[in-house]
Formats: C-alpha cells, sequence, structure tokens
C-alpha cells in the first residue's frame, strides 16, 4: 500500500471512499505490534456470529443440522535464524536447525465454495525451546476453544487421516458432542479394516453404482460402498463409506482420471443420507483449495513475511489477512446480479485499486444511501 502513496488521486480517492487517510504500512506495523490478538479474533468472532444470526450458512448444513467444518494445520513461514523465542525448530542429522512458524486453522466449509476462517491456533513452544509444541496438541486446544466460544451450535468436523485417533475422536464426540467425518488413509487401523472385510463378506456392506453422461465423450461412474453396521471402537461407533470415482472419455488421447475417497463417520449411516455424508467429506479439502492455496496464490500474500521478529504483529497480520478473505468471499460468492456483472472475479480488488489511481473526480454515492442484500 506504500507504494500507492506516491500517487495523489490514489490518496484523494481513499479518503473519499473510506472517509479516513490512506494509512502508512509503517505505522500499521507499529500498531500490530502493540495490539493484543485477542481484539482482532474478537473482531472476526463478531462478524463470524453475525452471519449466522443472519442465517447465511444455514442453507448449507449437512443433513439439515450440521455446519462442516474442516481442520488442517500449514506452515507459514521459515526462518534460518531463531526470529523470536519459542518458534518451533527442526534439526537436520548434519546439525542445521530450521525454524518454521505453523498453525492450525478451521474453517467452515460449505457446498456453495464457502470457506470461512472459524479460528486459529498456534504452533507455538510456550515453554521457550525445552519441549516442542505439535499439530495435535493445537489441535486439541482449538476444539476446547471453539466450544467455548459456540456452545450450542451443531458442528460436524472435517480431518485428515492424521487425526484417525482415539484421543481426537474422544475430543470431538465426547467431550464437545460433535460430529465427524475423517479421513480413512490406506495402511491404517488394520483391525477396523478387518472388521469391514468380514461385514463384507457377510453381505452387511452396500454397494451402490451410478453413471451420469456428460456430453456425447464424456461420462461418471460412481462406485459408492457404506456399511450401516457401527465398526467396533473404544470411543463412539464409527460407520465405514467409500466412493470410487472414475471420468472416462471415449476419445483414446484422452487421460482417463480414477480417484477414491473412503471415510469413517460418526453419524449412522443410510440409504437415505450416505451421498450426503460422502460429499461433505470432500469437502475437506477445501481448506487447502479453496482456503490455503487461495490465499498463498491469488493475491492475499500469504507467505510475505509483513513482520519478522514480532510474533505478536505476525499473528495479527494473518487475522487480518482472514478478514480480508471472509469479505472477499462474501462479495464474490453472491447470486445478486450487481456481483456477477464482473467479468474476472480474480482480478476484480486490482481493478478497484487501478480505478483509485486513475479517477480524478471520483465522487462515491454515500455508504447510507444505498443499502445491498446479498444473497447465495
Amino acid at each position: 500500500m506504500n507504494d500507492n502513496r506516491t500517487y495523489t488521486e490514489y490518496r484523494k480517492n481513499y479518503k473519499k471512499l473510506f472517509g479516513l487517510k490512506l494509512p502508512n504500512m509503517d505505522t500499521v506495523d507499529d500498531l500490530l505490534k502493540k495490539l493484543d490478538v485477542d481484539t482482532l479474533n474478537q473482531l472476526r468472532k463478531h462478524i463470524i456470529l453475525h452471519l449466522f444470526k443472519k442465517r447465511v450458512f444455514h442453507k448449507f448444513r449437512l443433513l439439515d443440522k450440521y455446519f462442516t467444518i474442516a481442520i488442517d494445520g500449514t506452515g507459514i513461514f521459515t526462518f534460518e535464524k531463531e526470529p523470536y523465542l519459542g518458534c518451533p525448530f527442526k534439526t537436520s542429522k548434519s546439525g542445521k536447525v530450521t525454524y518454521s512458524q505453523s498453525l492450525v486453522e478451521a474453517k467452515l466449509v460449505l457446498s456453495n465454495g464457502f470457506c470461512i476462517s472459524i479460528d486459529t491456533e498456534w504452533i507455538i513452544n510456550t515453554d521457550g525451546n525445552t519441549k516442542q509444541d505439535c499439530e495435535q496438541n493445537a489441535t486439541k486446544r482449538l476444539l476446547d476453544r471453539m466450544k467455548k466460544e459456540y456452545k450450542r451450535l451443531p458442528v460436524c468436523i472435517l480431518i485428515d487421516g492424521l487425526y484417525a485417533n482415539q484421543p481426537t475422536m474422544k475430543a470431538i464426540r465426547i467431550e464437545n458432542n460433535w460430529e465427524f467425518i475423517i479421513v480413512w488413509k490406506d495402511k491404517t487401523l488394520y483391525s477396523l479394516q478387518e472388521e469391514v472385510a468380514q461385514h463384507r463378506e457377510q453381505n452387511l456392506v452396500i454397494s451402490q453404482y451410478q453413471q451420469k453422461i456428460l456430453n456425447q465423450y464424456n461420462s461418471i461412474e460412481k462406485h459408492y460402498e457404506y456399511d450401516p453396521e457401527p465398526l467396533s471402537n473404544i470411543t463412539c461407533p464409527i460407520y465405514y463409506l467409500k466412493l470410487e470415482e472414475e471420468k472416462k472419455d471415449i476419445r483414446p488421447e484422452k487421460d482417463q482420471s480414477f480417484t477414491k475417497f473412503v471415510f469413517m463417520s460418526s453419524m449412522p449411516v443410510r440409504s437415505r443420507n450416505y451421498k450426503e455424508i460422502i460429499e461433505a467429506g470432500r469437502r475437506r479439502w477445501k481448506i487447502e483449495n479453496e482456503g490455503f492455496n487461495v490465499q498463498k496464490n491469488n493475491g492475499f500474500a500469504f507467505h510475505h513475511k509483513m513482520n519478522r521478529i514480532n510474533i505478536g504483529a505476525i499473528k495479527n497480520y494473518y487475522i487480518c489477512l482472514q478478514i480480508a478473505h471472509i469479505f472477499d468471499q462474501l462479495f464474490t460468492l453472491s447470486l445478486n446480479t450487481y456481483v456477477h456483472c464482473w467479468c474476472i472475479i480474480k482480478n476484480m480488488w486490482q481493478f478497484v485499486c487501478s480505478a483509485l489511481t486513475i479517477l480524478t473526480e471520483y465522487q462515491p454515492t454515500p455508504i447510507d444511501d444505498k443499502k445491498y442484500n446479498y444473497r447465495y
């Protein structure tokens, strides 16, 4: 933003549009160093609660009841030297120490494309460098805090196979009274896989086939498999589901694609809901695609080190990014015609910034004079 300060028209138009002077990013950095991280966390929470109150997300609930929240970890920065006390590190076989900052993120992932940041837990060595924090511990802290902040919210947690263990299942199903869908990776939980095989031999596992013709060349074949009988589990009953999807093209020069999805779910699986549960499980990957990848590659500067030595400022910059991404989605995913008049949504914000730079007689309409009702 400091580059835009050199353009007189940009500064003038910015003040006309927002009623504020264009901030100097050095001043912003000084502020974010001192600002309590909980302040911006509470702002994000206030936005989310307001959207729940307005029932923006309700039509996209799983089984007309559960809000699907994906949880996943990601790395954001790496450093050659210790940037601040408590930054996690790894030591290679050669003795080289590399510092890296990671976090665990919870995002509300819905069928219309929403990938809304709900909460964030940072992986930090709270006792200095004597004991390393890890993704599993951070996830447990995140789940505990989310239950306190969203006590009455019916939630289904979508998580990776890394969390297919008794402590995580207990935290979600027993302690929080939430449901879960976990990716079931190959060569894991052998005893449960053997039980599924036994159920299959006993004809308890149900298979379904579905074909969809896309055009004269392409088709999609889906092979579903689910077990309505719960599998043996110490913590809670779990149910097995699988989808094998094959995209076919009759033209020999074209490549064919095959994907397999296997899940375990705490929700009883029946003929009326197995497809919806599987589709919800597939949305777990939205946190990587519509979440992390968009923020890394589509102009949000996810990996840019706005601050390198102050963990408070780093956290505040990250939360500001998440809030900005929330508003971006609320605008770009709207069904309203005045939103879809933009030809290229990806470049919309660059167009706005360019317009503020070149317009000389810009007079924005007062915000109070016109109100928009966004639909999703």
